[in-house]
């Protein structure tokens, strides 16, 4: 576990070992101790461990519908059943469908089984305790991939990750959109901090010198 505060809010990074886990973040507002978490592929009872110091859990923001990043979603629901479940338009159909989301060919059915309570759209944000988190649509890795922006930092999931990109093969992905996607996050201003799905942490600034998918996305 990675911790780090800045600017009123402190982000708890979980980065599980076993098979298909992705990365899990959890953001707290300091005073308040609101909080949303970013794509709970866990067990249960991890997810009890991470978030026993949240009192109120705002979001369960998924960058896309994968098994592998919403697979505790409905434990996590159990826990606080006013945070609302927030995704792409496009992928929030995985969140009932084990073929969709994946589970079936990976051998790993996913129990969540919870409708999105938010369906957001590029440019859509969501208020948080004084602040917003803006969407951004990223789709490649799968038609509804998307990266949500907080502050200085970017929640990738599996569009941009360390010194590479997600796969692009599954049944919605696409080539094509994932290098415009990588463009489009190329070109933001200034420096961010990333968190994407697997892999460690790193910095937007490293990923535009150093990452070939990036560079590939640059190419004419």
């Amino acid at each position: 576990m990675v911790k780090k505060k800045m600017n009123g809010f402190g982000i708890r990074v979980f980065m599980p070992r076993r098979e298909f886990s992705s990365n899990v973040y959890i953001v707290t507002h300091t005073e308040s101790a609101s909080a949303f978490i970013v794509d709970p592929g866990l067990i249960a009872t991890d997810c009890a461990e991470m978030l026993k110091s949240v009192i109120d859990l705002k979001y369960i923001l998924l960058t896309h519908g994968h098994f592998d990043h919403i697979n505790a979603v409905g434990q996590v629901k159990n826990m606080f059943p006013d945070a609302k479940t927030v995704i792409h338009a496009l992928d929030a159909p995985k969140l009932l469908d084990d073929e969709l989301s994946l589970g079936y060919e990976f051998g790993a059915v996913n129990p969540c089984k919870h409708p999105a309570d938010i369906i957001v759209n590029d440019g859509d944000s969501l208020p948080f305790c004084g602040a917003e988190i803006k969407v951004m649509h990223t789709p490649g890795h799968s038609a509804g991939s998307c990266v949500y922006v907080f502050g200085d930092m970017l929640f990738t999931g599996d569009t941009l990750m360390k010194y590479s990109c997600g796969r692009t093969d599954f049944y919605d992905g696409s080539p094509e959109d994932m290098k415009r996607s990588l463009r489009k996050l190329c070109d933001l201003p200034g420096d961010y901090d990333v968190y994407a799905g697997h892999y460690h942490p790193t910095s937007l600034s490293r990923e535009r010198r150093d990452n070939p998918a990036l560079l590939w996305s640059l190419e004419q």
